[in-house]
């Protein structure tokens, strides 16, 4: 997949709204003096119109012409500092990361990397991998120990011929000691960056198992070569 970095949708859409504002402003202002100079060349001079009004509509312009330059300049420092969040984040490309989430995003062919932790006492621990509609397409043993752990699912469903399908899928694991009891466990999902997407509120990183926000992010690595 080709590294990408997303366009700042919002950003555009928030300049043209600057723009339709100071148009239409424009607009209403040259519409404005026009009325009142007709009107200043038609007064009766024995009773001439109080300039009062028109003062102060002629400040009332001005304020929203400022406030309107002034959304401009905000739009313009937005966008500066959107290009400089882009560019510190543009280091995610390529790397491993490991994300506080258990669901995913199968698309059929890349198997989903899972690293999970067991508490020391469990002598044995299950993965169960669940679909949308919350059922169950997967569930068998995986080792217990110290440290951090792996498992890879490439689609397998426990007892079909078939590989699960591209979808969005839930990974846990379970781990119980040798008195049956539950004990401690749990797993992140460990994906490779290829690409940013910047078009919403929340930044997110691009990777075969889905896109994250950057706030999920737990550990990043280099890959490992194979």
């Amino acid at each position: 997949m080709v590294d990408t970095v997303s366009s700042f949708a919002g950003l555009n859409s928030s300049g043209q709204s600057g723009r339709t504002a100071r148009t239409s402003l424009g607009d209403n202002f040259d519409t404005f003096l026009t009325l009142l100079t007709a009107q200043l060349q038609n007064q009766d001079p024995l009773s001439p119109v109080d300039s009062t009004e028109f003062t102060s509509q002629l400040v009332q312009f001005s304020g929203v012409e400022q406030q309107i330059r002034m959304n401009d300049q905000l739009e313009a420092m937005i966008g500066l500092q959107q290009s400089s969040f882009a560019a510190s984040l543009s280091g995610y490309l390529g790397q491993d990361v490991l994300l506080d989430t258990s669901a995913v995003q199968f698309d059929g062919e890349t198997p989903i990397e899972l690293r999970y932790r067991v508490d020391s006492s469990a002598t044995a621990a299950t993965v169960t991998i669940r679909d949308a509609q919350n059922r169950v397409v997967f569930e068998g043993p995986v080792p217990t120990g110290g440290g951090e752990l792996s498992f890879s699912w490439d689609g397998d469903r426990s007892g079909a011929t078939t590989p699960a399908g591209a979808g969005t899928y839930s990974i846990s694991v379970t781990a119980s000691n040798a008195t049956g009891a539950a004990v401690g466990a749990g797993g992140a999902i460990l994906a490779r960056v290829s690409g940013l997407d910047l078009s919403s509120g929340t930044p997110s990183v691009v990777t075969s198992a889905g896109n994250f926000p950057v706030g999920l992010i737990m550990r990043v690595a280099r890959p490992v070569a194979a």
